[in-house]
């Protein structure tokens, strides 16, 4: 994730945040200068001999705020709740389905471990996406409509999957 700020709070400067999706690892740059990392959450900044210290809470799932400059910038903001509830539902979908689909009679050992991966892959996804995707959305109706086509996305794909794997054995 890449956000990329100039306004009052970054003193009309360009202020940049990185985050890596797959190891974490955060770097910032303001001004151009890239920001050293002190801590695991600390960067300084030196400029003209001035000691400049950013400081980084949250992450891209739960919202993002980097204190610069005595100040709150709020570079990702937090899902609203409704945006959990769909995580929730996603979630809850898809291991009813898992749960469906092992108590099946006629179904072995392998395949069900198989089954519970797939679908718990494609459930994290999904719900990952979620997240992800409702947080760039600005208008209320839209992020609502999008929520409710992940959640049926999500039981359709552990739905088709769970036909394909019940018919192939």
């Amino acid at each position: 994730m890449r956000v990329e700020l100039k306004n009052e709070q970054t003193m009309g400067k360009t202020f940049v945040y990185e985050e890596n999706f797959w190891t974490g690892r955060v770097t910032l740059t303001y001004d151009g200068n890239k920001l050293e990392k002190v801590k695991r959450n600390h960067f300084k900044l030196d400029v003209d001999g001035k000691t400049e210290e950013f400081v980084v809470s949250g992450n891209q799932v739960i919202g993002v705020k980097v204190s610069m400059f005595d100040k709150s910038v709020e570079v990702a903001r937090k899902p609203t709740w409704y945006e959990w509830f769909f995580t929730a539902l996603i979630c809850l979908g898809g291991v009813a389905i898992i749960i469906a689909g092992s108590c099946m009679g006629n179904l072995n050992y392998w395949l069900g471990v198989l089954f519970g991966a797939v679908c718990g892959a494609i459930t994290g996804g999904v719900a990952y996406t979620n997240i992800a995707l409702l947080k760039r959305i600005d208008k209320l109706w839209i992020r609502l409509v999008v929520g409710v086509e992940l959640v049926l996305l999500d039981l359709a794909l552990c739905g088709f999957f769970a036909h394909i794997a019940f018919k192939a054995f």
